[in-house]
């Protein structure tokens, strides 16, 4: 069975004379003799004997974490993309939509105190 895992923090291995950087990634095999492979940038570095004691106690200094897979739901045919569905504006947002006179008469109201002077505040000192 083979497990992964991140390196977290460096580790020298001082049997085997080399280091682990953070970012590899170490595959254990206990099937394969207890075999532990360490990549870095995709290309392996090297491939030595860890026993699942060692590895275990890398797990608990946190030195390593493992990487587990979620299977993935197997994919299906693709189906018609469907639409998002549109917004739902009100009728006063609605392009083409008369409103009121009176809805008109605020719209414009509020439009001019934007755009006009800064409204004047009464100083109402006694």
């Amino acid at each position: 069975m083979q497990k992964s895992y991140l390196v977290k923090s460096p580790v020298h291995f001082a049997d085997f004379g080399f280091f682990v950087k953070v970012g590899d990634i170490l595959v254990h095999d206990a099937a394969n003799n207890n075999r532990l492979t360490v990549y870095r940038n995709g290309e392996v570095v090297r491939a030595v004997k860890q026993t699942p004691l060692g590895i275990a106690a890398m797990v608990k200094s946190e030195f390593i974490q493992e990487v587990v897979q979620t299977p993935s739901a197997p994919k299906s045919a693709p189906t018609t993309a469907l639409e998002p569905p549109k917004p739902i504006l009100k009728a006063t947002q609605a392009p083409g939509v008369p409103i009121s006179k009176a809805g008109y008469d605020k719209l414009k109201k509020d439009a001019k105190l934007r755009v006009g002077s800064p409204p004047v505040v009464k100083d109402e000192t006694v």
